[in-house]
């Protein structure tokens, strides 16, 4: 009971850093696009799970394929901060 108890309030306070979630990959994607960031379909449907489970996402690959591009993206199209460490 306590667990659930702990959970719930976790998953309360993590929902509050986003406060407008996107309602879907499609949504997700649009939002990008506002930022000049086209993402595919694939890449956008990772994204919002992520977002929708409260999960980190891992992206790796060579330089200059994207990641930080994607990652200032969200960061503007949901009010985030970016941090980069």
């Amino acid at each position: 009971m306590v667990h659930a108890e702990v959970t719930g309030a976790a998953d309360a306070a993590a929902h509050e850093h986003i406060p407008d979630r996107p309602a879907s990959p499609a949504d997700l994607a649009a939002r990008l696009a506002t930022t000049g960031y086209l993402a595919d379909p694939g890449l956008a449907t990772v994204a919002w799970l992520a977002l929708s489970m409260d999960r980190p996402l891992m992206l790796e690959g060579e330089p200059g394929t994207g990641k930080t591009a994607l990652a200032e993206a969200l960061a503007v199209s949901l009010g985030a901060e970016l941090v980069r460490l």
